[in-house]
């Protein structure tokens, strides 16, 4: 009898889980983790705000119970070292592979490289899926091999790559049931018992202030809004997308983000929409609200290779005949900013509707920010 664990992290989801689903089709047991990590989650560590930390811990009961249900525990461990908290849980559960989903930032690729170090070591299978993209790295290149720099050249290959690769998009179902649940008191070696799953941490045991989320989270939430945007918004996309106070957006970011909601399943619900709208006759309108929320999603792909292929980015300009340039950046500009008083109304409103609901519409998103 083998078993894997597996460690979610912005995959916070059953469905069309990649390395979830090869773990639980490969392996008799599953487990799941999710570690708190002491450096960015908690309040202290001022690198996560209410709303978000509110959003991803709600996100996290939801998976917790529907994990339980399905035969696969769920351990939360809080820890400053993930990398040393997943070893250490892997020995306790005695598993015989570790899976996970690749992330694409810099410093998540250096953990994850630490942690296929240490598993070497130690002997320890691990195994990393291609899951929050459609295409990786350097699946989608220039003719000369080079990285795209410009997003319409990179857009055109994309869905011819799509075309020729559809299987790349390819929505999985639930994982397998295991079929034998990992027993409560197993002891590794030592002999002392294995922890027994935690109940997630509320936002206040982490130090966030209590807030109201003015979207559904978790799985189930994101599947939610993913119907309803493509049984009836998607259609109007290209014309109310760029009007802030009218609903004509997804409101998906944070399940992407999260990854409550896969990519792969956006796009199969696009084609779903348009699929509804090819009878002879439908709205060209319709067509192009479909292509553009496509084009959306293919603008996340471009950033994630861009991400990849240029770390620098992530603390220099992309381009770095920026680098250097002087700014204007008095404090007192800087607070009124933040406080939404700018005396611009269109900023200041949109800095109040972040301020209130953790969210800010895209367009908004780029007006405040120049």
């Amino acid at each position: 009898m083998t078993t894997a664990l597996h460690w979610f992290r912005r995959d916070l989801r059953l469905r069309d889980n990649a390395a979830l689903y090869t773990a639980a089709a490969e392996h008799d047991s599953v487990a799941g983790v999710f570690v708190i990590d002491a450096r960015w989650f908690p309040a202290a560590a001022g690198k996560t705000g209410p709303f978000q930390a509110t959003f991803w811990l709600h996100s996290l009961i939801q998976l917790h119970a529907a994990a339980a249900a399905h035969d696969i525990p769920l351990y939360i461990l809080a820890a400053a070292d993930p990398v040393r908290a997943i070893i250490d849980l892997a020995a306790q559960l005695r598993v015989d592979a570790i899976t996970l989903n690749k992330d694409y930032e810099p410093d998540q690729i250096s953990m994850d490289l630490r942690l296929a170090e240490d598993c070497e070591k130690i002997g320890l299978k691990l195994r990393q899926f291609k899951d929050s993209v459609v295409f990786e790295e350097h699946e989608i290149l220039t003719g000369k091999g080079t990285p795209y720099t410009v997003f319409s050249p990179y857009k055109k290959a994309f869905l011819d790559r799509l075309k020729t690769s559809p299987e790349a998009a390819t929505v999985r179902g639930l994982p397998r049931r295991p079929r034998n649940a990992i027993p409560a008191q197993r002891r590794h070696s030592g002999g002392a018992p294995v922890p027994l799953p935690a109940p997630v941490p509320a936002p206040a045991d982490l130090g966030f202030p209590a807030v109201r989320l003015d979207i559904p989270a978790g799985e189930i939430g994101g599947l939610k809004l993913l119907h309803n945007f493509c049984s009836g918004p998607i259609h109007d996309y290209q014309e109310k997308r760029d009007v802030p106070a009218a609903p004509g957006v997804s409101r998906l970011s944070a399940h992407l983000a999260a990854g409550t909601l896969s990519p792969r399943q956006c796009f199969a619900a696009a084609a779903n929409a348009r699929a509804t709208t090819t009878a002879p006759g439908a709205a060209s309108a319709t067509q192009a609200g479909i292509d553009a929320w496509i084009g959306e999603l293919i603008w996340r792909e471009f950033y994630r290779m861009i991400l990849f292929c240029f770390p620098h980015i992530v603390h220099e300009a992309f381009d770095r005949r920026y680098a250097t340039l002087a700014w204007s950046n008095p404090p007192t500009h800087w607070q009124a900013w933040q406080n939404a008083l700018t005396g611009y109304p269109i900023i200041d409103a949109a800095m109040r509707q972040l301020k209130t609901t953790g969210w800010m519409h895209n367009r908004l998103r780029m007006i405040t920010e120049m």
